[in-house]
């Protein structure tokens, strides 16, 4: 060794461990095969082809849509509750902090199209069981600036380790892409002659067509945490082919902070009936899928009977005298017959079978099975019953057949908070720079800036998220207005009251108490003012109602 000669330290990630990567993939993915077999079948069940068990030799038949019907009423459910979030500080200094957050969040999901990003995961949450949020940072967006993106993560791509309950504590993430070849090579010249390989998972199909392999390429994304310092760092490493197309270990800027500085994967999952030791759980149509398929056979049968009674067959005789051909033809208006002899002896009407009525009966219960485990029932579609006319008693209803949707997006609400979390904690580690966001309120539209990280000197912020539904549906309001009607026609709006009104209404819990507890306050302020003594005289000021009514609450015997 000569004294010029340079000693390169070996790099973490090298083409040996991009193997053995890969060998963990194929692992995991063995493991997942039952699970993306059964997503397959769900995916064929919600476009009413209910699929045969052999997938190379798919039979179909007929299929009618109450499962179908009964997702797309559950996701109507959800549409109608859409989250807003809240940041609320733990601290008094991180109040500024907070409430500009409050502001520029909302903005900042509306700019990922969190919307519809929210609507297609809600999808795969109900055929499925489970819908996957991937949280990123993406520098190619806003001119190169970066922006945080967040995007549906399909669950055929994405690979975990077998045993978990949760995804944060999988040893490796896979998540699988498969890209045109040729893009690929423009991106990264040294793969050109090596791409091609897509076997790094099974061309997996849930929609219609045939899965085009040909000029495609698996690149794999592999998110790992690292023990490092008494802290675990989240890193990310990039493969095709065999290749390393980018490895944050490898790389000063990511070696001691990670790939993202919260050291969690960006991956969130919203399962709807969990299941233990796996992060996924299963849907609606795994639950209905047998009732559903009962409902297709009896139909099938049904149906079957109705066309045989609609279209008449004869039995006709060898040496009979009908011209046959003349009289299955129902445009000829004479049909020939030779010889003499009644022709009524030479073809018979050949007589359907009927069904017996507990077909149908049985069909038809079927349909309210389906119906009830789903909680698709009429009060929930908007239909009434039993002769329930008045306002009231049918948004009652309405809210009472809804539970079942309410708890299954009460579920959503806190995977909606890990996504908050990880919005925000993206936006405290990459925006080194103001942004600002438009906002529109009641005076128009404002820009709100969002601070950049340098400004918090080192320290990040404590905060809480608070989550609540964006808007409701017609009947959630019809019985909020009734609310309102029921408090005025209590005098609850009267300012002589205050201090019944606030003592009844902190007993009692509906969304907006604070707010409306603040007007009344204000209002009893207002009518007694220290200058205009209120009607019972002197002594009923102001301060004496405010006094009267914050002793009355606090002394007062009972639950608060």
């Amino acid at each position: 060794m000569t004294e010029n000669t340079i000693i390169t330290p070996s790099l973490p990630v090298t083409k040996e461990t991009v193997s053995r990567f890969g060998e963990t993939l194929r692992a995991y993915a063995k493991n997942k095969a039952s699970l993306e077999k059964r997503i397959v079948d769900c995916d064929a069940r919600w476009r009413l082809k209910s699929a045969a068990s052999d997938r190379k030799n798919l039979k179909y038949r007929p299929a009618s849509a109450w499962l179908f019907n009964s997702i797309i009423n559950k996701h109507a459910d959800v549409m109608d509750s859409l989250p807003s979030c809240e940041i609320l500080p733990r601290e008094e200094s991180d109040s500024d902090f907070a409430s500009v957050l409050s502001s520029v969040l909302p903005a900042a999901l509306e700019n990922c199209d969190f919307e519809s990003v929210y609507s297609d995961v809600w999808f795969d949450k109900l055929k499925y069981g489970t819908g996957v949020y991937g949280v990123f940072w993406d520098p190619s967006l806003e001119n190169g600036l970066g922006d945080v993106t967040v995007r549906r993560t399909d669950l055929l791509s994405i690979y975990w380790e077998p045993g978990i309950n949760d995804i944060q504590d999988s040893k490796y993430v896979f998540v699988v892409d498969r890209v045109d070849s040729e893009s690929l090579v423009a991106e990264y010249p040294f793969l050109e002659g090596k791409t091609g390989g897509v076997s790094e998972r099974p061309p997996l199909r849930t929609g219609e067509g045939d899965v085009v392999l040909s000029g495609k390429t698996d690149v794999v994304d592999v998110y790992y945490k690292v023990r490092s310092g008494g802290k675990k760092l989240l890193h990310y490493c990039k493969f095709a082919c065999g290749e390393l197309l980018f490895a944050s270990e490898n790389e000063p800027e990511y070696e001691y902070r990670g790939f993202y500085s919260h050291g969690l994967y960006p991956f969130v999952f919203d399962r709807l009936f969990p299941e233990n030791s796996s992060p996924c759980g299963f849907g609606y149509i795994d639950v209905m899928k047998d009732s559903q398929e009962q409902i297709d056979l009896v139909g099938e049968s049904v149906a079957e009977n109705v066309r045989m009674a609609s279209r008449v067959r004869y039995f006709a005789r060898g040496d009979g005298s009908v011209n046959e051909e003349e009289f299955a033809d129902w445009d000829v208006p004479i049909i020939h017959y030779n010889g003499s002899g009644d022709p009524n002896e030479s073809v018979i009407p050949v007589n359907p079978p009927t069904l017996p009525t507990v077909c149908l009966a049985f069909m038809n219960n079927k349909i309210e099975e389906l119906k009830e485990t789903s909680g698709n029932t009429a009060f929930h579609q908007g239909s009434t019953a039993l002769g329930v006319t008045a306002a009231s008693a049918i948004a009652a209803l309405q809210e009472s057949s809804s539970k079942l949707s309410r708890d299954m997006i009460k579920g959503s609400y806190r995977a909606f908070t890990a996504v908050c979390r990880l919005v925000i904690e993206d936006m405290l580690e990459f925006y080194k720079a103001p942004r600002y966001f438009r906002l529109t309120g009641p005076n128009g539209s404002v820009f709100a800036p969002f601070p950049s990280s340098e400004l918090f000197g080192g320290r990040r912020p404590v905060y809480d998220v608070k989550v609540a539904a964006q808007k409701k549906n017609a009947f959630s309001r019809l019985s909020q207005n009734e609310l309102a009607k029921e408090f005025y026609a209590a005098g609850f709006f009267d300012p002589a009251r205050y201090a019944e009104a606030r003592l009844c209404l902190e007993m009692m819990d509906f969304e907006g108490k604070e707010i409306l507890l603040d007007k009344l306050r204000k209002n009893a302020e207002s009518l007694y003012a220290p200058s205009a003594p209120a009607p019972g005289g002197a002594g009923n000021t102001k301060r004496n109602v405010i006094a009267e009514a914050t002793d009355y609450a606090s002394s007062s015997a009972g639950p608060r």
